[in-house]
């Protein structure tokens, strides 16, 4: 099981704990408002009410063992900064620290975080991509620029093998998954549709109408295919 630290308990760092103990991760949450730690403390593995700031104190939690710890300020640039660093110097293994402007990341990328994220210009980004090209969902971006992203099978694959396909060695895409809803006769003979997904697909699994694929690839690659393919 991984284990997480999330500091600062605003909406994002709020959301990022809670999803993160519903994936089954043991998470902690550290804040120095009371009430804010009062509210999740029964959905997490623990909680503690102290000032992130305090060396002494966030030395003792252990921080250094954990797997990522997220530094989840936004608005307060310095207090993100302090953080930040005291968790570089306690030798954290992976920080990803939350920034709420471009000049904000480009501190924390020079203090040595190890990812930085902006929500919400990561959100309006992808949510422009989304409207602008609605086959296309992206799930994820990786640190090294790939992208998780799903596309709705369209016609021109319908019916092929990934082999016939070959994704990777003709667009540097990697396969990860094919969604796909079966439909069934129920009970009393109704039509329903059973969900079902295909983990890492192999060369003889064969496309079918209706079907999502989850792609892995650079963003260069993924317009490949989607040019080759009429998307």
């Amino acid at each position: 099981m991984r284990r997480y630290a999330v500091i600062g308990l605003g909406q994002f760092g709020r959301q990022v704990a809670l999803s993160l103990s519903q994936m089954g991760a043991e998470v902690t949450v550290i804040d120095e408002n009371e009430r804010l730690i009062e509210t999740i403390r029964d959905q997490v593995d623990q909680a503690s009410v102290l000032d992130a700031r305090d060396e002494h104190a966030v030395a003792s939690l252990g921080l250094s063992q954990m797997d990522v710890v997220v530094v989840a300020i936004g608005e307060d640039l310095e207090a993100s900064v302090l953080v930040t660093a005291l968790l570089i110097k306690l030798g954290v293994r992976r920080i990803v620290a939350r920034a709420s402007s471009d000049l904000h990341a480009r501190i924390l990328q020079a203090i040595g975080a190890h990812q930085v994220v902006v929500p919400e210009k990561d959100f309006a980004a992808r949510f422009a991509g989304e409207l602008e090209q609605p086959e296309r969902s992206a799930l994820a971006v990786l640190d090294t620029g790939h992208q998780v992203v799903q596309f709705e099978a369209n016609q021109s694959l319908w019916g092929q093998t990934l082999e016939q396909l070959r994704f990777r060695e003709r667009y540097g895409l990697q396969m990860i998954a094919i969604r796909r809803r079966t439909p069934v006769v129920g009970a009393h003979g109704e039509i329903q549709h059973k969900d079902e997904t295909i983990d890492l697909p192999m060369g003889q699994d064969r496309i079918a109408k209706g079907d999502t694929l989850v792609l892995l690839g650079t963003d260069a690659a993924i317009e490949r295919f989607e040019d080759e393919m009429g998307y």
